[in-house]
């Protein structure tokens, strides 16, 4: 290839439970995420999903020109830095979750920064949570593995409907910034409106 790609479609053989770095178009189909517009040659962009399925599921994609393929499994790589991680505990003994937060990946994008993070919220108490609200203290480009809430906020993904004491939950998402986002949790109760 020796002009930019500028259009690009995937289609799946099944319905992912979790897609991340995609956009979903009208037609149910998926094509770059907000932040590319294009993909110039010898560039390439990190993206995956979560299916309920033993084998890669078989995708579809029409780049362009080139027509349609179709593909059993499809691998890739990240480039960029990777290192460093930020931890929050409440500080209040009452609140029993310890926040961890990774960073992935860092890369430039039209002269600002966006970076990735893996996200690891443990329930430290001695109760199953329920209930796990929180907000983040910006917006972000892309997320994966929560559910976004109607007045905002975030929560379980629907795979997972409570966290076990001890139990963990991992999340990720992409935002325009080079340090994490602060999370501000609003549910539990002994944990409202304290910041990680």
């Amino acid at each position: 290839m020796t002009t930019p790609l500028s259009s690009f479609e995937l289609a799946f053989s099944a319905t992912p439970v979790s897609i991340w770095s995609l956009t979903q178009k009208a037609d149910g189909k998926y094509t770059f995420p907000a932040w590319i517009s294009t993909l110039s040659p010898g560039e390439s962009f990190n993206w995956g999903y979560i299916a309920n399925s033993k084998t890669a599921l078989t995708l579809t994609s029409n780049c362009g020109s080139d027509g349609p393929s179709t593909g059993a499994s499809q691998t890739g790589t990240q480039t960029g830095s990777q290192t460093g991680s930020a931890t929050g505990s409440s500080g209040d003994a009452s609140c029993p979750l310890k926040i961890t937060q990774t960073l992935v990946n860092s890369w430039q994008s039209e002269g600002v920064t966006q970076s990735q993070y893996d996200v690891v919220i443990k329930n430290q108490g001695t109760q199953s949570l329920g209930s796990l609200q929180f907000k983040f203290a910006q917006g972000l480009d892309d997320f994966w593995s929560l559910t976004l809430n109607a007045d905002g906020s975030y929560g379980f993904p629907s795979w997972l409907p409570s966290l076990s004491s001890n139990g963990e939950m991992e999340f990720g998402y992409i935002a325009h910034s080079s340090e994490p986002v602060s999370i501000e949790v609003t549910s539990p109760s002994s944990c409202s409106n304290q910041s990680f």
